[in-house]
């Protein structure tokens, strides 16, 4: 299945800022889904810790969602990796969400979206 990826630069903005954390940060990405096509616009926050953080369905009720947009996923830092993959632990955890979400991991290097099986739909190098 293939999958169009529209990323408003406002998000690349954020992803290099958050970038200087040098603990897992993440948070919700927010924006638009039809069909197969994925509209990222803008992201929220979360601290982690050194080399973890944590989401749960908990997590959703918490954010007030920007106008006209869902939660379509989740992103958080590996601030440790080269290149941006998806851990064992993450995997387990997007398995988890009854929905089917996009999920961009970060690096110093780069950032991908995976899909929740783990397979990569969008890399980008800075």
């Amino acid at each position: 299945m293939n999958f169009k990826i529209n990323i408003e630069k406002d998000i690349i903005d954020l992803i290099k800022i958050y970038n200087n954390y040098q603990f897992e940060v993440g948070g919700m990405i927010f924006g638009t889904k039809i069909f197969n096509k994925y509209v990222l616009k803008t992201l929220s926050l979360k601290k982690g810790e050194s080399v973890s953080i944590n989401f749960s369905m908990k997590d959703r009720i918490i954010y007030q969602l920007p106008e006209k947009q869902k939660i379509i996923g989740t992103w958080h830092l590996h601030p440790m990796q080269y290149k941006a993959r998806p851990s064992i632990t993450d995997l387990n955890q997007w398995k988890k969400w009854k929905k089917k979400y996009i999920h961009i991991i970060c690096t110093k290097n780069d950032f991908k979206i995976f899909d929740s099986k783990g397979e990569c739909l969008y890399e980008h190098n800075f």
